[in-house]
């Protein structure tokens, strides 16, 4: 720059040994986001098999990884190579049709990972040419305009190349990875009559040190990014192992959740499905943005172990909102704009799908990191299914709280077995009930029944229902309605029910996530690699739900000959409850 300034010669609109160091800070969010973007050109030009390779060389904490793509598409002809190899070169510019478009994203998708890569070419058997580009032999150039080299024609694949399609990696097992080739003599005939193989060797810019980790999360990431591609047909690899498809909104039944044992219900249910007409820009033509609705069946799945719906499953990946483009998935998350971080945020999907004609109205990026929609869009997305979102939010809420609460194991018994042991050292004690007679008996008999039947839990006996009210002083009971108190006190039979009303926030906010923590550290969880971030859980629960019962107790004993005292309480009671529910929802 400082000849240039010096000698006073044209200026060149694009340094190139500047721009492409730039070029390697793009700013990927992920390793996998980066080979996507080599994917998609295999995808673009016909391939049929798509192969992710994550080679690891080295000591333990000194390893080195290579990275490399093989397709079997169309392959390039030396001058389109040549084409593809340069930045903004791409014979699919401004074409909205298909999954690329900018002619920017294998370049920099592979100068993410490493300084350098190569990619090798054939249209034809034993036609195979290479080019390479490298950032530090870029740098060293002097030339204002740096052109592209011609590619080169090589006979065979060298052996550091040839030896990732013909040895196992690392990572999965041998028997679980189908080679494209077994001796190196074999490679060059496997590569078939046309393709394209990108490698990337040294990388310096990966997400992992260990080829494990990242052909797990490729695997993982890719089947459903290209879920569509991959049900019709398309065959994606990682580390030799078939990737499968995954659908996020559980509507596919190509989908490898279908697999899972234990599932009575494979697929989620269609609620609605519209197609809203979109503004490019505003004022400017128009196109159409598919947009659909869908519930889980949470009366099936909520009955799973956490560790299936977790990870087998997939539930609490924070794949609210799936965005497609061209059949392409572009962003799978969370928007708070469509629907607000909440505990049944996890039982219902969103899909969306554009083409190519509406990138600036959900704002693609070149990179293909995401999309953001502009706000005029989020508001017709808001418009077109924000009834729809609202009601099935509040199903799922109704079934969580009147059915998931009476039968979560987050210790309520065990707050319950330590109520009643304490009962015995109480200095203020219940009257306990002492029939003589046969009709006392029989009354407190229909007592006892009618209170078990008020406090039995769904898929209780009749018969188990009435001996835990016969053994136990205090129970549990839950109500859904938005006119009550947050709890409610009753002393009946001698017993203290405590009704917990899963209609006010104090339920949403308190009471059901720590229930949730609870569950999430009971032993059954063991091996769940967050449960221990919720060590502690059931002992807090216990300890809310013993306050809750010693203030039913105490509330009990103080109104029980007491009318205007009782009264007292339902007042206090009510306005707590209206004072806390504004303080949480404020």
């Amino acid at each position: 720059m400082n000849r240039v300034l010096k000698d006073g010669a044209k200026v060149p609109m694009f340094f190139g040994q500047t721009l492409i160091r730039s070029l390697r800070d793009q700013g990927y969010s992920s390793t996998t986001s980066a080979l996507c973007e080599i994917i998609d050109n295999s995808i673009q030009w016909g391939a049929s098999n798509v192969r992710v390779f994550f080679r690891q060389a080295g000591g333990k904490g000194d390893y080195n990884i290579d990275v490399a793509v093989l397709d079997d598409g169309k392959g390039m002809s030396p001058n389109v190579l040549k084409l593809a190899m340069s930045f903004g070169g791409s014979l699919n510019y401004e074409k909205r049709t298909g999954i690329g478009r900018y002619g920017m994203g294998m370049k920099t998708a592979a100068l993410s990972m490493a300084p350098s890569f190569d990619v090798y070419s054939w249209e034809s058997e034993n036609d195979i040419y290479r080019l390479t580009l490298d950032v530090d032999e870029v740098g060293k150039s002097r030339l204002n305009m740096i052109e592209m080299e011609d590619p080169e024609a090589v006979d065979d694949l060298p052996t550091e190349v040839a030896s990732i399609l013909c040895k196992p990696m690392i990572w999965p097992n041998r028997d679980d990875q189908q080679l494209v080739a077994h001796t190196e003599e074999e490679v060059f005939e496997a590569l078939g009559n046309s393709g394209t193989l990108v490698y990337v060797p040294d990388c310096d810019r990966v997400d992992a040190r260990k080829a494990r980790t990242l052909a797990e999360r490729a695997m993982k990431d890719i089947g459903r990014i290209y879920r569509r591609f991959i049900d019709n047909g398309l065959k994606i690899w990682v580390n030799n192992k078939v990737v499968e498809s995954f659908d996020p909104t559980y509507w596919s039944q190509n989908s490898r959740h279908v697999q899972i044992d234990g599932l009575t219900e494979t697929k989620s249910r269609l609620v609605v499905a519209k197609t809203v007409a979109i503004e490019r820009f505003p004022g400017g033509e128009k196109g159409n943005l598919s947009i659909r609705l869908y519930e889980l069946p949470i009366e099936d799945w909520s009955q799973l172990p956490r560790s299936v719906r977790k990870n087998s499953l997939r539930l609490y990946d924070d794949h609210n909102v799936t965005i497609l483009r061209n059949d392409r998935e572009m962003f799978a998350g969370v928007m708070t704009e469509i629907a607000r971080r909440h505990g049944d945020l996890n039982w219902f999907r969103v899909q969306i799908d554009f083409s190519g004609d509406l990138d600036e109205a959900m704002g693609l990026s070149s990179n293909k990191q995401g999309v953001r929609p502009k706000p005029y869009v989020l508001d017709e997305i808001s418009k077109a299914i924000g009834n729809e979102v609202g009601a099935v939010r509040d199903r799922i809420r109704r079934f969580q709280n009147t059915n998931a609460a009476a039968n979560n194991r987050s210790g309520v018994s065990a707050a319950e077995r330590k109520a009643n042991e304490a009962e015995e050292v109480q200095s203020d004690r219940f009257e306990v009930p002492n029939p003589v007679t046969e009709d006392e008996r029989a009354a407190l008999q229909i007592q006892i029944r009618e209170l078990a039947a008020s406090v039995r839990r769904e898929g209780e006996s009749e018969e188990a229902s009435i001996a835990r009210v016969e053994g136990s002083t205090y129970l549990t009971k839950y109500t859904h309605d938005p006119f009550w108190p947050f709890y409610h006190v009753e002393y009946k039979a001698a017993r203290v029910i405590l009704t917990i009303n899963t209609a006010h926030p104090f339920y949403d906010r308190v009471y059901k996530p720590l229930s949730e923590a609870a569950i999430a550290a009971t032993p059954e969880s063991e091996g769940d690699e967050d449960a221990s971030a919720f060590s502690g859980a059931s002992d807090v629960m216990v300890g809310l739900q013993l306050l809750l019962f010693s203030l039913a107790r105490t509330q009990s004993l103080m109104g029980r000959s007491d009318p205007e005292r009782t009264k007292l309480f339902d007042k206090m009671r009510r306005e707590w409850s209206e004072a806390f529910a504004t303080q949480l929802e404020s």
